[in-house]
């Protein structure tokens, strides 16, 4: 077996200064926010929301298909599949 060794390490920066070089205080990044004229605000809210909502439409129309077992789901609920076997009668 071989037992562990220590081992030290050193890191050490230097950066060349040169003539005339000033010290430059570090600043966190963070994106600059500018102020949206109220236009533009109203628009972009609208224009979200009605992807928001085209998104929600979609996404239950997609899951009553899903959750109906003939197909598409008709307004009341219920599947036209359903209504079609329900009346067709085996000889």
């Amino acid at each position: 077996m071989v037992s562990p060794v220590p081992v030290a390490t050193s890191i050490n920066v230097v950066a060349a200064g040169g003539v005339g070089t000033s010290t430059v205080q570090p600043t966190a990044a963070e994106p600059l926010a500018r102020q949206r004229p109220l236009g533009e605000t109203i628009v972009l809210v609208a224009l979200f929301g009605i992807l928001a909502g085209l998104g929600l439409f979609f996404a239950q129309t997609a899951q009553r298909a899903s959750a109906s077992p003939g197909g598409m789901a008709a307004p009341d609920g219920s599947s036209q599949a359903a209504d079609t076997a329900s009346r067709t009668r085996i000889a």
